[in-house]
């Protein structure tokens, strides 16, 4: 698979490690052209294509280069370490293990990384604004075109101002995400479309990259089984993300695809649901920063450190449940309108939640609410640790939903009662929530 390189990775994507050997490895992956006349040939007809169905022209040449698969992992590891230092990981690691997205003692960047790296054939880098191919690793035309397709999206839009607008919201980056693989994935399968016979337009030349860079490490580390969490959210940007432009495309043709660009999809509801991204797009609704916020004397009173602050995000909410294959997850996780978390440490170790969601309708606030309470339930076979609210009300407070998990009795009656105050029914609305 190959991956458009992206710094702001989000969640999924919170990954580092320090390399002596990285300055050696970009040098030797710098000074290799691997293009031959036939991919040269077939890179010109590609871009061609794209230019012609996007409406949009290449601006500049972009230089094609070749990295071992240990050269990779040391690029992505220099890429990741600047957002990512070692103790944001342990706190992104810490919110995977509470939603039990992970195993406690996996390692959130080892597996990430190893899961990148096997999957690359190759990748455009929109900092250095330069193409690489995975030697060894053979390279159909389908995804050169994807690559390609990256190129015109960042000449054409900006690809890492339109992921770092979205950077602070884990499920607002994996729309935007989603967008710009998907676009991507899509254009590939169009090209193709317009090759009739499913001929690889590279022809033998499919194999460019199989020859080694002089003096590359390949002491590879020896893989382990990746998480179903780390996969789906990995192919959710090329899957759903492709039938999503598909969508758009098919509604309003390359001008609206242009103005998704300009303005891009704030939540995996809108990826999930293309008609949601359409004018009138639904957007989330608001959870008020103080909500959670005022929380911070309580907490800190107790003893509890805060780990991250966050959404989850419709397509989270369903794969905490159980994934596609599961209808209940799809049917509690559908009605999304907007969450916030909050992990923070216990002072006697481990960790608790603070989750307040809000949905399209009470009858949707009621089904999530059932099946979280389920899920809880099953964390916590013995009874206690964990509380949900408020009780299914009338109106418009009954779209929201708020649950805790993990703290001391005490403390837990304390902040069910700000959130009890926070989100209450006023005279123009549910207090705490901005609906949208």
């Amino acid at each position: 698979m190959m991956k458009l390189l992206n710094r702001r990775l989000g969640m999924v994507c919170a990954l580092v490690m320090v390399s002596a050997d990285l300055q050696g490895a970009r040098a030797a992956a710098s000074s290799r052209t691997v293009v031959s006349p036939s991919m040269a040939e077939a890179m010109i007809e590609m871009r061609r294509t794209l230019a012609r169905v996007r409406e949009h022209g290449f601006k500049a040449d972009v230089p094609v280069e070749t990295m071992t698969e240990a050269q990779v992992r040391l690029f992505l590891l220099d890429k990741l370490q600047r957002d990512y230092p070692d103790e944001k990981i342990a706190r992104e690691q810490e919110t995977y293990v509470h939603f039990g997205f992970l195993k406690p003692g996996e390692d959130l960047k080892r597996l990430f990384v190893q899961l990148l790296v096997e999957q690359a054939a190759g990748f455009y880098d929109p900092d250095d604004k330069r193409l690489f191919l995975v030697a060894g690793r053979p390279l159909p035309g389908m995804a050169l075109v994807h690559e390609l397709a990256h190129v015109l999206q960042d000449q054409t839009f900006g690809v890492m101002g339109i992921l770092d607008r979205a950077r602070d919201n884990d499920d607002a980056l994996l729309a935007a995400q989603s967008m710009i693989e998907g676009e991507a994935t899509y254009l590939s399968d169009v090209y193709m479309s317009m090759h009739p016979g499913g001929e690889d337009p590279m022809g033998e030349d499919a194999d460019v990259a199989t020859v080694p860079v002089s003096g590359a490490r390949n002491d590879v580390e020896t893989p382990e089984p990746i998480p179903e969490i780390l996969k789906a959210n990995l192919m959710f940007p090329y899957t759903q993300g492709m039938t999503w432009a598909g969508a758009v495309v098919r509604k309003g043709g390359e001008k609206t695809m242009d103005s998704m660009f300009r303005h891009p999809p704030e939540s995996t509801e809108q990826i999930l649901h293309p008609e949601k991204s359409q004018p009138p797009r639904d957007l989330p609704s608001e959870i008020k920063p103080e909500v959670l916020s005022r929380l911070a004397p309580i907490l800190a009173a107790g003893g509890y450190r805060e780990v991250k602050v966050n959404t989850l995000g419709e397509f989270n909410i369903l794969q905490l449940f159980g994934g596609r294959t599961d209808p209940g997850a799809a049917d509690a996780a559908a009605g999304w309108d907007g969450d916030s978390f909050e992990i923070v440490e216990r002072p006697a170790g481990g960790t608790a939640m603070i989750w307040i969601s809000v949905w399209d309708s009470n009858d949707d606030a009621a089904a999530f609410r059932a099946r979280a309470a389920s899920w809880l339930a099953s964390r916590h076979p013995g009874g206690g640790g964990w509380i949900t609210g408020p009780d299914g009300p009338a109106g418009p407070a009954g779209r929201i939903v708020w649950m805790l998990e993990g703290f001391e009795p005490a403390p837990a009656a304390t902040i069910a009662a700000s959130l009890a105050g926070a989100l209450a029914q006023g005279a123009d609305g549910p207090r705490g929530v901005r609906f949208r």
